[in-house]
């Protein structure tokens, strides 16, 4: 018999939880701040995970994680809404490569769900 799925999902948001409260803690710190943008960009929610990284690079705009966690974030959806106008359009071929390549961007998330899933009793 195999173990139940689990959405993965659930731990994201224990995790995201965990960084609120951190937040209330250290309402302006970079590091958490940019931390909680990658809890949300892992979990899907890129809109928000952008505007947790725009706050973090408010407070400090040299912030090397933030940055290149913004540079992932734009990149996603911009490959993910050219994907969406191709496939509008009725050029399913230019969709899949949009898609493609917005999964390769998005890979360490995949992968990140994958592990977490291995561990599930």
């Amino acid at each position: 018999m195999s173990p139940p799925k689990v959405d993965p999902s659930l731990f994201y948001d224990t995790e995201t939880v965990t960084y609120s409260d951190a937040l209330r803690l250290a309402p302006n710190s970079p590091d958490v701040l940019t931390t909680r943008g990658l809890v949300l960009f892992l979990s899907g929610k890129l809109p928000q995970a952008l505007q947790h990284v725009q706050s973090a690079l408010r407070l400090d705009p040299g912030h090397e994680a933030a940055m290149q966690l913004r540079k992932r974030v734009k990149e996603v959806e911009r490959l993910k809404d050219e994907g969406n106008k191709s496939f509008k359009s009725g050029d399913l071929n230019d969709a899949v490569q949009k898609y493609t390549a917005a999964i390769e961007v998005d890979r360490f998330r995949i992968e990140h769900e994958i592990t977490l899933t291995e561990f599930l009793p």
